[in-house]
């Protein structure tokens, strides 16, 4: 059904558009599109084309298009089939199409108790899994939206447990991942390190990395945002390990570590892993 040579025009589309939108106003405010459904037939293959544009649109599987007619042909050439299932699956009752709205106000609060905005390369779960685990069971609709922070955990902190982070009596609950990492997210003003700008006909892999930071699930992001990782009690990093989306994986050290939704990572110091 997604053939790799498809798959790839679909990502060009989408990417290059957000591409020339953001290169006519630099970028432009609000950013556009205002959001990104990706509507597809279910198939088989169909991790080929969710994995490519990973989690920065909102999947809407059309089901029913890949079933047969009385005549072997897939519903999916009629173009009645397709106008009804794009309309069941974006306005029918229960519809994925329904979800969207609370779940773009979710996400548009960027919020530290918000699951859904942490990167999901450097959660870490346990040895094994990462929260890229979780984030993909809900784009194949294995999970619900509000089911996401079920395997999470999270503690109050304060300025005395988090000197770097907090200041007076500032308080905040705050999501620990396996090896004890506190996300802390930054504040508005502290949003920084802009999105690197491309052009719309560059590689595939720079498209789905401006994706990746400018959209979660579908939902615009504020420029710069990020994620302040640090540890409890004001200890550093000494070389815990990280997935950079651009350098693969890098030992950490330093007083915090910025990663952004895309999964970059910015350290005081960064050693590349072979």
């Amino acid at each position: 059904m997604y053939p790799d040579q498809q798959i790839e025009t679909f990502l060009r589309s989408v990417g290059g558009f957000a591409v020339r939108r953001r290169l006519k106003s630099d970028p432009p405010q609000p950013l556009a599109p205002s959001q990104i459904f990706l509507c597809y037939v279910p198939a088989p293959d169909q991790e080929r084309l969710l994995k490519l544009f990973d989690f920065a649109v909102y999947p809407v599987p059309l089901l029913g298009l890949g079933d047969f007619d009385g005549r072997g042909r897939q519903f999916r050439h009629s173009e009645q089939a397709v106008v009804d299932a794009l309309r069941q699956a974006l306005v029918g009752d229960n519809s994925p199409g329904r979800t969207f709205g609370p779940l773009k106000q979710r996400l548009s609060s960027v919020s530290d108790r918000e699951p859904l905005l942490l990167p999901p390369n450097n959660f870490f779960l346990s040895h094994e899994r990462r929260l890229s685990d979780i984030f993909r069971q809900l784009r194949s609709w294995q999970l619900q939206w509000n089911e996401a922070a079920g395997e999470l955990h999270s503690e109050m902190f304060d300025a005395d447990k988090l000197p770097k982070g907090l200041r007076g009596q500032e308080k905040k609950e705050l999501y620990l991942d396996f090896r004890s990492v506190v996300f802390l997210g930054a504040r508005p003003r502290e949003f920084h390190g802009a999105n690197r700008e491309v052009n719309s006909d560059a590689g595939l892999p720079e498209l789905m990395q401006l994706l990746r930071s400018l959209y979660r699930f579908g939902v615009p992001l504020p420029e710069g945002y990020h994620h302040d990782l640090q540890l409890e009690g004001g200890k550093e990093f000494a070389g815990l390990d990280f997935d950079c989306c651009v350098e693969g994986q890098v030992e950490a050290h330093g007083s915090h570590v910025n990663v952004y939704p895309n999964d970059y990572v910015r350290a005081e110091r960064k050693i590349g892993k072979k």
